[in-house]
C-alpha cells in the first residue's frame, strides 16, 4: 500500500496525506508506568475548536526510552512534546513510550482528539468511489466520485489525496456540489488508498477512504521488419520482407503490413514473410508492420533502412541532338549562333530505358563545361550561357527540349582576354535519389558576335568637356557600336556588349587599365550602344594607339593619345 507520512510543518495538507484508518479512542485517563508519566493531556478524549492546537508532554523519569506520536496510524512525531493541531470531528493519536535497544513491547496510551463547534454539524459524506473498478497505470484515468452537503451551512473545500506521493488537489468554490468529480491517473502499479477530506464553512471536516487496485501498465507489442535482398537497384526491384513480433504480457491480435506503395496497411498472417516488386519512385519506400495486442494497444515497426529504387536509363538508347542558326550552317564556326542572347540552340534529349522504350517526367540536366565571364579586375560577370527551362523534364514521349542561349561575349578566356572560343555542353539525365546518367557531350558548339570591324565610332577626350589634355588628366575614351549587317538587328545599337582598351604593337597588345565612367558598369555597352571609359594617360603614352574591343571584335576606328601644346 502506497501512503504519505505528517510533517510537522505543514499542518493542515500533510496531515491529510498522511492520515490512516481510524483507531477506537480509549475511555480511560491517561496512565503509565513509572518510568514515564503523562503532563499533558489530562483526558483520554480531548475536543477543540476549529484552529485550535492540543499540546502533549511526556516526562520519562527513567533513560533508555523513546517518545513516538501516532495520528491515526501514522508515526508523525517523535520526542517527549508534541502540538497537534486536529482537523477532523475525530482522530486517534497514541502515545508509546518505546525501550531502546530492547525488543520488549513499548508502552502505549491511546487519546481521541476532535473538532467541534457547538451546535454546527460536521458535513455529511454520502459516497465516495471510482470508475473504473480496476484500469491500468501509467495510461489509464479514474474518476472519483464524491457525494457530499452541508445540512446546516455549505461545503468550504475538498482535499483529496491520491496516497501516491503526489500533491494533493483542493477543490473550493465553484468546483464544488453536491457531487464533485475529479480524475487522476497512478504513476505505478499497486494498490492506493484515496482519501477524501471534507470541510464545512464552520471549518470543521469529515474524511472517507476509497481503495483503488492500478494494474501493471500494458507492454505494447514487440516485433521486427527485415528486408532481405539488395534495398537499392533498378525498378522493378524484388524486395523478401519477413515480419515477427511478441507480446510479453498477451497475445498480438492482429498483423498488419504497409508495403508503402500506396494501399495503407492490409493484414497479414503472423510472422509472414512477403514478396515484394517496386517500381522506381522518388521517395524512397519505408515498409512498416504494425501490430496490435488483446488490450488494443498497437506498435508499428518500421523497416530497418529504406529501399532506393532508381530509374533503369540507357544512355546507348538515349539521343542527344543540337540544331542551330541555319546562317552558320557552312560556316567554319558552325554550329554556331548570333551572340545576342536572342538567338539559341535547340538541344533535343530523348531520355530511353534499356528496351528503347521513353522514360516521362526524367528530369535532364545541361552543363556547360567552361568557365563564367570575367571582367578587367577580375570581376565575375555571370554565366556565359543560359539554359531554358532551368530545370527541364522529359514529356510523356520521353522528350525534352531545351533552349541554350550565349550570352552577349562567349567567353573571358582569362581576364582581360575576350576571345570566341567553341565550348562543350554535358547532358545528363536523372536516375534518381541524386545520381545522374551521362548521355552526350555535345562539342565544339560556338557563337559569333553581332559587331564588325566598322561598326563602331571611338573618341578620345578630356572628361572636363575640352578636347585637349596633359598627362595625368583624366579622359573619356568614348565608343559607340552598331550592329553589323547580315545580324540581326542590323544597324541599331549594340546594346550589352563587352568592350576593353588594348595599346601597344600589334603583336604585344595589352590591356590598358580603363574603368568604366559614370552611368556605366561592368564595361559593357548601354540600351544605345554607348560606353564611356576613363584613363588617366602618362607621358609615354604620348602617340599610343588606342585599339577598342567589342565583344572580341577589334574595332577599324584606331585613336591615338595626343596631348594638347604647351603640356
Amino acid at each position: 500500500m502506497h501512503s504519505r507520512r505528517f510533517s510537522s510543518s505543514f499542518a493542515i495538507v500533510s496531515l491529510i496525506a498522511g492520515l490512516g484508518a481510524l483507531l477506537t479512542a480509549c475511555d480511560s485517563g491517561p496512565s503509565g508506568p513509572t518510568h514515564f508519566s503523562i503532563l499533558s493531556p489530562g483526558e483520554s478524549r480531548v475536543t477543540v475548536l476549529p484552529g485550535q492546537t492540543v499540546h502533549f508532554q511526556v516526562q520519562l523519569s527513567a533513560t533508555g526510552f523513546r517518545v513516538e506520536y501516532q495520528v491515526d496510524g501514522e508515526t508523525v512525531h517523535e520526542g517527549p512534546t508534541f502540538d497537534f493541531t486536529p482537523i477532523l470531528v475525530e482522530h486517534a493519536v497514541r502515545v508509546s513510550v518505546i525501550p531502546i535497544g530492547s525488543t520488549a513491547a513499548p508502552d502505549v496510551q491511546d487519546f481521541t482528539v476532535g473538532v467541534e463547534v457547538p451546535g454546527n454539524q460536521p458535513p455529511a459524506v454520502s459516497s465516495f468511489n471510482h470508475v473504473p473498478e480496476t484500469a491500468e497505470a501509467v495510461t489509464d484515468t479514474f474518476t472519483f466520485n464524491l457525494s457530499a452537503v452541508d445540512t446546516d451551512g455549505s461545503l468550504q473545500r475538498v482535499v483529496l489525496d491520491f496516497g501516491d506521493d503526489s500533491d494533493p488537489v483542493t477543490l473550493s468554490g465553484g468546483l464544488l456540489g453536491g457531487a464533485i468529480q475529479q480524475e487522476h491517473v497512478f504513476p505505478d502499479q499497486g494498490t492506493y488508498e484515496v482519501r477524501a477530506i471534507v470541510f464545512d464553512d464552520d471549518g470543521v471536516a469529515v474524511d472517507i477512504r476509497d481503495t483503488v487496485e492500478a494494474l501493471p501498465p500494458n507492454q505494447f507489442p514487440t516485433g521486427s521488419l527485415t528486408l532481405q535482398g539488395s534495398t537499392e537497384g533498378d525498378g522493378p526491384l524484388a524486395i523478401t520482407i519477413r515480419t515477427s513480433g511478441n507480446d510479453a504480457d498477451g497475445e498480438i491480435i492482429k498483423w498488419e503490413l504497409d508495403l508503402d506503395q500506396g494501399d495503407g496497411y492490409q493484414v497479414i498472417q503472423p510472422n509472414q514473410t512477403v514478396q515484394v516488386s517496386y517500381v522506381y519512385r522518388e521517395d524512397a519506400y519505408v515498409p512498416k508492420l504494425r501490430l496490435t495486442d488483446d488490450d488494443g494497444d498497437a506498435s508499428v515497426i518500421e523497416a530497418d533502412e529504406e529501399i532506393l529504387v532508381f530509374r533503369q536509363i540507357s544512355a546507348g538508347r538515349s539521343a542527344v541532338t543540337a540544331t542551330a542558326n541555319a546562317t552558320f550552317a557552312n560556316a567554319a564556326i558552325a554550329p554556331a549562333i548570333w551572340a545576342d542572347g536572342q538567338d539559341a540552340f535547340t538541344v533535343t534529349v530523348d531520355v530511353r530505358d534499356p528496351d528503347g522504350a521513353p522514360l516521362a517526367d526524367v528530369p535532364v540536366s545541361l552543363r556547360v563545361l567552361r568557365p563564367d565571364l570575367l571582367a578587367p579586375d577580375a570581376r565575375n560577370l555571370g554565366s556565359p550561357v543560359t539554359i531554358s527551362p532551368a530545370d527541364p523534364r522529359t514529356n510523356a514521349q520521353g522528350r525534352a527540349i531545351v533552349l541554350l542561349r550565349t550570352t552577349t561575349s562567349t567567353r573571358v578566356e582569362a581576364a582581360p582576354e575576350i576571345s570566341f572560343k567553341s565550348f562543350d555542353v554535358e547532358v545528363e539525365a536523372d536516375r534518381g535519389h541524386g545520381e545522374m546518367v551521362p548521355l552526350e557531350v555535345l562539342e565544339g558548339l560556338n557563337a559569333e558576335t553581332i559587331v564588325g570591324p566598322q561598326t563602331g565610332r571611338v573618341a578620345i577626350r578630356s572628361a572636363g568637356g575640352s578636347g585637349g589634355y596633359c598627362p595625368g588628366e583624366l579622359v573619356n575614351i568614348s565608343v559607340d557600336v552598331d550592329v553589323r549587317a547580315g545580324a540581326p538587328g542590323a544597324g541599331g545599337p549594340a546594346r550589352d556588349r563587352f568592350t576593353i582598351v588594348r595599346t601597344g604593337p600589334l603583336a604585344e597588345l595589352e590591356v590598358l587599365p580603363t574603368t568604366p565612367g559614370p552611368g556605366f558598369a561592368s564595361w559593357r555597352t548601354n540600351g544605345s550602344g554607348e560606353i564611356v571609359l576613363q584613363y588617366r594617360p602618362s607621358a609615354s603614352d604620348q602617340g599610343r594607339i588606342a585599339l577598342v574591343w567589342v565583344d572580341g571584335q577589334p574595332l577599324e576606328d584606331l585613336k591615338t593619345f595626343n596631348f594638347a601644346p604647351g603640356c
